[in-house]
């Protein structure tokens, strides 16, 4: 839709929002609400739409290049585990 709505804040500081935009909305929709400058911005949160969905969202997105190896992880909690048995601090 490229049309543009004018709508008035209530006195209660609601805003209305017209039928031919709320008659696409469904029940749990979730969007994200951001101001800038003098606009206020609502972007749909599109959500996968099951776990292969989800898959090819991730293999998108690519691998995290601060993701920790194993070797790596299994070495912090090791130490982790030896602070705690020492009831040594963590700061």
């Amino acid at each position: 839709m490229s049309k543009t709505l004018v709508v008035q804040v209530t006195a209660d500081g609601l805003l209305e929002i017209p039928i031919e935009i709320r008659s696409q909305l469904q029940p749990g929709d979730e969007y994200y609400l951001w101001q800038e400058d003098d606009m206020i911005v609502l972007k749909k949160i599109q959500k996968p739409k099951g776990l292969s969905e989800l898959w090819k969202k991730l293999d998108e997105v690519g691998a995290d290049s601060e993701q920790p190896s194993m070797g790596e992880i299994t070495t912090m909690v090791k130490e982790v585990r030896h602070r705690l048995s020492n009831n040594e601090n963590f700061t």
